[in-house]
């Protein structure tokens, strides 16, 4: 926010649960990482936390993905201005 700005920085956090992630995960790294081939792994070897106050929460896990892109857009959308 301070060095992009209060009016252009829009925090937008997307919320899964690891093993939601682990089920997603289509590049193999949390398979890697159980078999402990990934060193301090978000989430698992290494502690994430959580935006208090984003601007827009998504939860995957309560949401459909199409829910999920709709309400993202809904955000998005009414704040891009278009480049003269």
């Amino acid at each position: 926010r301070q060095t992009i700005g209060e009016d252009d920085f829009h925090e937008i956090y997307v919320h899964a649960d690891f093993d939601a992630c682990r089920h997603r995960d289509v590049k193999g790294l949390y398979a890697k990482a159980d078999a402990g081939k990934v060193k301090q792994f978000t989430g698992r070897d290494s502690g994430f936390e959580e935006p208090s106050q984003p601007d827009l929460l998504i939860n995957t896990l309560e949401e459909t993905e199409a829910e999920s892109v709709a309400k993202l857009l809904a955000f998005v959308l009414p704040r891009i201005q278009p480049v003269a």
